[in-house]
C-alpha cells in the first residue's frame, strides 16, 4: 500500500528479495529496472502505482525474464546490421539487370512485340532506372517500416505522387519518353530522403550507405558499355541474334568483374543465407 506494506504477494515472489521502491503516492508513471536474481538469472522489474477500490495508491510490482527482451533486441540489432548487406546484394543483381535492359531495350521490344513497336524502346530504356530504384528503395522502406517509421514513409510516398503528377503534366508536351523520365525523376528525386531516414535510424552516414553501391554500379556501367559495343557491331541483325550474343557477353563481363573486384559479396551472400546464428 502507500506505506509499502504488503497487501498481496504472488507465490513466486514470496521468497524473493526485490530492490526497494518509491512510495506509490509519489510515483509518476511506470519505472523499469534490470535486476539479477541469484540462481534465476536476469529479469526486468516493473514498479507502477495503481489505485484500489478506495482510490488509494498501491504499488504494483512485476518481473519478467530478460530472455525474450534480449532476443527481440538481438533481432532488432540484426535488422540494422543486415540493412547494408541486403542493399548491396540487391544492387549486385538489380544494377546489371536493368543496365542491360536499358542498353538492349530495342532488341527486346522487337523480339517480343515486333518491329512496329520500336518507338516504345526509348520509353522502356527510360523506365529502366525505375527498376533499380524499386529494388533498392523497397529495402529501405521495409527497414523504415520495421523501425516504426510508417508515418515518414507515408509522407514520402504522397510527396512522390504529388511531384510525379506535376512533372508528368510539365513533361507531357514533349512526348512519352519525357513522361517516363518524369516518373523516374519524381521517385529518384526523393530517394535521398530515404537514405537520410535510414542513416538516422542505423547511425551510419549517408556516404557510407551509398559507398557500398559503388562497386556494383561500376561493374554494371562497364558491362553496359561492353554490351552496347557488342550490340552496335550486330546492328541490322534480327533481335533474337542480337540478344543471344549480347546477353551472354554482358553476363560474362559482369561475372568477370564480380569475381575480380567483388568476391566478398559472395561470402556475404552465404552468411545472410545461413542466418545470423551461423
Amino acid at each position: 500500500n502507500e506505506r509499502l506494506e504488503k497487501v498481496f504477494v504472488s507465490p513466486f515472489l514470496t521468497h524473493l528479495e526485490l530492490p526497494s521502491a518509491e512510495f506509490p503516492g509519489e510515483m509518476r508513471g511506470a519505472n523499469f529496472s534490470d535486476i539479477e536474481l541469484a540462481g534465476l538469472g536476469h529479469y526486468r522489474l516493473l514498479d507502477m502505482a495503481v489505485r484500489d477500490h478506495h482510490s488509494q495508491p498501491i504499488l504494483l510490482r512485476a518481473i519478467s525474464p530478460r530472455l525474450l527482451i534480449d532476443r527481440d533486441f538481438r533481432g532488432y540489432i540484426w535488422m540494422f546490421a543486415t540493412l547494408g548487406p541486403v542493399a548491396i546484394l540487391a544492387a549486385l543483381v538489380a544494377l546489371p539487370f536493368f543496365t542491360g535492359l536499358v542498353v538492349l531495350a530495342g532488341p527486346m521490344i522487337g523480339l517480343v512485340f515486333g518491329e512496329g513497336w520500336a518507338g516504345a524502346a526509348p520509353v522502356l530504356a527510360a523506365l529502366g532506372a525505375m527498376g533499380v530504384y524499386i529494388c533498392l528503395a523497397r529495402v529501405q522502406i521495409a527497414f523504415c517500416l520495421a523501425a516504426g517509421r510508417a508515418g515518414q514513409v507515408a509522407v514520402l510516398a504522397w510527396a512522390a505522387v504529388f511531384l510525379m503528377a506535376v512533372l508528368i503534366w510539365v513533361a507531357s508536351r514533349w512526348g512519352m519518353v519525357a513522361v517516363a523520365l518524369a516518373v523516374v525523376g519524381a521517385h529518384v528525386g526523393l530517394w535521398p530522403f530515404y537514405f537520410g531516414a535510414v542513416a538516422r535510424l542505423s547511425g551510419r552516414s549517408v556516404a557510407r550507405l551509398v559507398g557500398g553501391l559503388w562497386s556494383p554500379a561500376i561493374g554494371a556501367a562497364l558491362m553496359g558499355l561492353g554490351v552496347w559495343l557488342v550490340a552496335g557491331q550486330l546492328d541490322g541483325r534480327p533481335p533474337l541474334t542480337v540478344l543471344m550474343i549480347a546477353v551472354p557477353a554482358g553476363i560474362a563481363l559482369y561475372g568477370l568483374f564480380a569475381v575480380v573486384m567483388m568476391r566478398d559479396r559472395f561470402t556475404l551472400l552465404l552468411r545472410l543465407v545461413r542466418g545470423h546464428d551461423g
